[in-house]
């Protein structure tokens, strides 16, 4: 059985009173955090737009190998390591992580087996501190999601465009094949949904999109019922099946 939980990065102001800094950093304010919908491991981004990691194999996330981070005393707390500009949002995936910076643009690093990364490289990608390539994502982002072995983004536009396994029809390009793990596959194509979408959430193997006109659509892995249609069929991973139907929760 799949799990589903959603990939998310939530607003989580810390409050330090009197006693200084909470929280695995000792010099800055953790402003937002990232938990993955498959792993161990948590990321958050503190002072002016740098980020950390700790939990199982969190190293590989900062440049210091694969090994765990906070399991054992003296670990924590941690300096928070920089890009070239402020991260305003993070995406975490099973082993990889993907940031949004503050001008639109997407850097992703960790596994890239299924083309997670979008870089046209299916090694792994160790962090670079202020080195790290762009995703070629076509656009200005305006949010980051991540799943267990896929990356999606949601433009300015309101186009959607996702990379990585294609497995049950995740990407929604109506097939199962990856993408981003060889040169030239990005930018990905536009997801088909029939509108405008304003906001994104990616789980363990399926993707949902909320439009502007307030319906939801889903697609990918449909175990248990994570579309919401009354089925268990995958959607998404054939020709015609996008966009799919709306949620049934209006």
């Amino acid at each position: 059985v799949e799990p589903t939980s959603t990939s998310t990065t939530t607003d989580s102001t810390v409050s330090s009173g009197s006693t200084g800094p909470v929280g695995p950093c000792a010099e800055c304010g953790v402003t937002r955090l990232a938990l993955p919908s498959y792993g161990f491991y948590a990321c958050a981004i503190a002072g002016a737009g740098e980020f950390l990691c700790w939990g199982e194999g969190a190293g590989r996330f900062i440049g210091i190998g694969e090994q765990n981070i906070g399991d054992s005393p003296g670990e924590l707390p941690l300096p928070a390591v920089a890009l070239d500009r402020p991260i305003v949002e993070l995406a975490a995936g099973e082993d990889h992580l993907c940031a949004r910076l503050d001008d639109g643009t997407v850097r992703c690093w960790g596994d890239g087996t299924y083309g997670q990364l979008g870089l046209g490289l299916p090694e792994p990608l160790q962090f670079q501190s202020k080195d790290m390539p762009p995703v070629d994502i076509g656009g200005t982002a305006v949010q980051i999601v991540a799943g267990r072995r896929h990356s999606c983004v949601l433009l300015d536009s309101g186009v959607a465009r996702c990379w990585g396994s294609g497995e049950n029809g995740r990407l929604g390009h109506g097939d199962t094949e990856s993408l981003g793990d060889q040169p030239g596959e990005m930018p990905p194509p536009d997801i088909a949904l029939g509108g405008p979408a304003i906001r994104l959430a990616a789980g363990f193997s399926h993707t949902c999109a909320l439009l502007a006109t307030g319906i939801v659509r889903c697609w990918g892995a449909g175990g248990q019922g994570a579309h919401g249609q009354g089925t268990q069929e995958d959607i998404g991973d054939q020709p015609g099946e996008m966009p799919p139907a709306a949620l049934g929760i209006a």
